[in-house]
């Protein structure tokens, strides 16, 4: 079951661009530690763990290539560990890489599964009002890397089903990469021209178009933005009065813990686990029916 999809599409896109805000609203690292493993809960809950293991792998080398990075460019801060070609690495520099790589990764996660949650239909309806060809191009962008990834996967099965994968040799396997890339291109090229022409065909920005959709804006959608808005204010004023401010330089601050922040954590925590607390609520409500019958 994936009852996320049943939100109204303008809620989930609001649920989404809140989450996201809140990330990059403040370098708080609760905020950001919240954001990242609630945003893996709902990867592992709507992936497959074979999936969600890779991912996995690419956000912990983009913590760590982040990590790395920093200190070489940024040599603020009071802690020197070391110096590496007369230029200073600091303890506090490492520590805003991993700040900065948690917010990242976190947004990239939103994002997949954002990507995952809103259709083309979604994104049609949302859009279209507003621009026929700017719904047309975020529904795209949208669908171009699943879809690639997809047809990469069907090549590198066919290529090993024909025995090709099975050589060792460098130079071989560059050569089949080097196929796999270009087929890549001349299925997308083809591709997205035989969508064009579909498009043309069928009669695309001829004239006014009627549309139909079945979404209706319902109480769960109505709770969901109230408390997202709600929470939206509270964070201003938190972070207006001092309660969310965490610095870096030239010291490693010190995280203050009150009523506020700790109300602000908890419902931050609650919001963005509130559309999977539906799915896994109405998921064992229906499990306990069928074992009724």
């Amino acid at each position: 079951m994936n009852k996320i999809k049943s939100f109204h599409p303008l809620t989930i896109f609001l649920f989404f661009i809140l989450n996201m805000t809140f990330t990059l609203f403040t370098y708080n690292p609760m905020i950001l530690g919240i954001s990242l493993v609630v945003s893996l809960f709902y990867s592992l809950y709507y992936h497959d763990f074979k999936i969600f293991l890779g991912n996995i792998g690419f956000y912990l080398f983009t913590i760590l290539f982040i990590v790395l990075i920093n200190p070489l460019f940024n040599h603020r801060g009071s802690t020197i560990l070391f110096f590496l070609n007369e230029q200073a690495i600091t303890k506090e520099s490492i520590i805003f890489g991993l700040a900065i790589s948690i917010a990242l990764v976190s947004i990239i996660v939103w994002s997949s599964i954002f990507s995952y949650t809103m259709d083309t239909d979604k994104n049609m309806y949302l859009f279209s009002r507003v621009s026929v060809n700017l719904a047309i191009i975020i529904a795209l962008v949208l669908r171009f890397i699943p879809e690639m990834k997809r047809k990469k996967q069907e090549f590198i099965d066919t290529q090993t089903t024909l025995g090709m994968k099975k050589t060792k040799s460098l130079s071989v396997r560059l050569s089949i990469s080097y196929q796999i890339l270009l087929a890549l291109i001349t299925w997308s090229l083809e591709h997205y021209l035989t969508l064009s022409l579909s498009m043309k065909a069928r009669g695309y920005k001829q004239g006014k178009r009627s549309y139909y959709h079945n979404y209706a804006f319902k109480l769960k959608d109505f709770v969901l933005l109230l408390f997202g808005f709600l929470l939206l204010a509270f964070y201003i004023y938190c972070n207006y009065q001092g309660h969310l401010y965490f610095y870096y330089y030239p010291v490693i601050g010190q995280l203050k813990i009150n009523i506020y922040s700790i109300i602000l954590f908890s419902a931050s925590f609650l919001f963005m686990m509130l559309p999977l607390i539906y799915e896994i609520g109405v998921s064992l409500k229906w499990h306990f029916l069928r074992r009724k019958i």
